[in-house]
């Protein structure tokens, strides 16, 4: 697989305190020890099982707190972070094929065509395409009405 290019460095660490903050909050319907939580819930690691020094992780990682902070600010819910993780994951696939692309390796267009719609409807989900409607002045609004006329 394709390297990434290198990103920009992000402080995660509000993220990171953040994910451990919401895993203290949770309520299991079976109470568990503290050191019965997983590694991923206790938000010391983000994925299970990954030491995270590869190129890719670490732009996984870097679009989950991008994500989180565009889209809510920093404060999410686990549902909410359940997508933004979703949505990293997609996105570093897609780059991922775009670094193939650019290199002139083979791409399956159609499976790249509809993981990126999936990306898209993800983005919308979580609010992050939605565009701002355009104010009109009414400098702007006179103004058409004068190239209306002429």
């Amino acid at each position: 697989m394709a390297e990434f290019p290198p990103s920009e460095a992000l402080d995660t660490a509000a993220y990171t305190e953040r994910l451990g903050k919401l895993a203290a909050k949770r309520k299991s319907i079976a109470p568990t020890k503290p050191a019965a939580s997983s590694a991923v819930s206790n938000g010391s690691k983000l994925l299970a099982g990954v030491d995270g020094r590869s190129a890719t992780f670490r732009r996984y990682r870097d679009l989950v707190s991008l994500l989180v902070v565009q889209a809510y600010g920093g404060e999410v819910t686990e549902a909410q972070l359940q997508l933004v993780r979703r949505a990293a994951s997609i996105s570093a696939w897609c780059e991922a094929q775009e670094t193939r692309m650019a290199l002139d390796l083979d791409v399956d267009m159609a499976k790249y065509s509809t993981i990126a719609n999936t990306l898209r409807r993800l983005l919308t989900d979580i609010g992050l395409t939605k565009m701002p409607e355009k104010q009109l002045t009414v400098d702007g609004y006179l103004a058409s009405k004068k190239a209306a006329q002429s």
